[in-house]
């Protein structure tokens, strides 16, 4: 992706713990870039291998490549821009143009938010409690999965 960073006006490395948007470059490239401004403005470098947490991905995405609305991905340097990819679920390589432009974000890193879908529809997560899932069972607030039947 850092070729792309060649004819973007700024351009940083992905930082962990950081959240980005998925953007089109001046030049058509999918990019990630900082939320704050268009990948036109700036792009971030993500290196080959990095884990992202995406969030925000549309439901006919989450159908077509069988996520969820956040999904823990690969980012796959093709080295062309154009063709860099994100591996899915350990095996499935679907271009990063097919989320860019679409509101997802990308959360560099595994991100603590991943199994907030998992809670059951019933339950609120007001901002004052844990977002954890060690937490959210210290609290007595647990996933469908980890539930018992009575």
């Amino acid at each position: 992706m850092c070729k792309a960073s060649l004819w973007a006006k700024h351009h940083e490395m992905a930082k962990d713990g950081v959240t980005y948007g998925i953007g089109i470059s001046d030049h058509g490239l999918p990019a990630l870039h900082p939320v704050a401004v268009s990948a036109k403005e700036c792009i971030a470098c993500v290196p080959d291998g990095k884990v992202l947490t995406l969030s925000n991905v549309p439901v006919g995405l989450q159908k077509k490549h069988g996520i969820g609305p956040i999904a823990t991905v690969t980012f796959v340097d093709t080295g062309d821009n154009a063709a860099d990819m994100l591996k899915i679920a350990g095996a499935k390589l679907v271009p990063l143009a097919q989320f860019a432009g679409k509101g997802i974000r990308a959360y560099v890193g595994v991100s603590p938010d991943l199994v907030i879908d998992e809670l059951e529809p019933s339950v609120t997560i007001e901002k004052s409690e844990p977002r954890s899932v060690l937490g959210r069972l210290m609290h007595g607030i647990v996933p469908r999965r980890l539930a018992r039947a009575d």
